[in-house]
């Protein structure tokens, strides 16, 4: 990560829909799952996942701050935890429980609907694996917080998120290979491929390390 720290990253706030975005819209409007305004509210939650995630510092601040905290640093490892836990707990609900229907979770990242592309995919993955994994440890330490509903257990997260990190990897080739997909994302959107650690999951991580350096050394 530190390698490529100085690439930046600029995430606007929530904008208008893009003509991919108002054209599939206007396709899906009978089905009572894509209505306009949830297509909007994904927009924003999308956007507020990148922004929470990518948005708050530059990449080397947020290696510090927010991911790979210091196990030290406990008062931070406690308020980061409890911020995650309270703004998108039920968002990672939601994503879970949607994995089998016509939800939020096709919505986001389902190649037939394909209304936010690679970004879909990518709120979705970090959700998934990286923010579920601040949540547990916060549960962890506060078990008798009953207003707070549980997030399925580490591994059923993972193997969803595997899913979508092998879709990001498919489908969205060129705006990786290109640097369209910021480096920081890029390094997150393959990690559950990482956490996964079959010998051809770790493979295709290396080939993607080695890539993201030769596209970093060309900026």
């Amino acid at each position: 990560l530190r390698a490529i720290g100085a690439s930046s990253i600029i995430l606007a706030g929530s904008p208008p829909l893009s003509s991919n975005e108002q054209r599939q819209s206007s396709m899906i409007t009978t089905n009572e799952a894509f209505t306009i305004d949830t297509i909007k509210q994904d927009r924003q939650k999308i956007d507020e996942v990148l922004n929470y995630w990518f948005g708050q510092a530059s990449p080397d601040g947020s290696q510090k701050s927010l991911w790979m905290i210091a196990s030290s640093s406990v008062e931070l490892l406690n308020q980061v935890d409890a911020d995650i836990s309270d703004k998108f707990r039920s968002l990672i609900l939601d994503l879970a429980s949607n994995s089998d229907n016509e939800g939020k979770l096709q919505r986001w990242t389902e190649n037939n609907v394909d209304i936010f592309g690679w970004q879909g995919k990518m709120a979705a993955i970090v959700a998934l694996d990286q923010m579920s994994r601040h949540i547990h440890r916060h549960d962890k330490k506060h078990p008798n917080e009953s207003n707070s509903p549980s997030i399925p257990t580490q591994q059923q997260l993972d193997l969803i998120a595997y899913d979508i990190a092998k879709k990001l990897q498919h489908c969205h080739t060129k705006e990786l290979s290109t640097g369209i997909i910021p480096l920081p994302m890029r390094i997150f959107g393959i990690m559950p491929l990482r956490h996964a650690s079959t010998i051809q999951d770790l493979g295709i991580v290396q080939r993607d390390v080695e890539s993201a350096s030769a596209l970093h050394d060309e900026m």
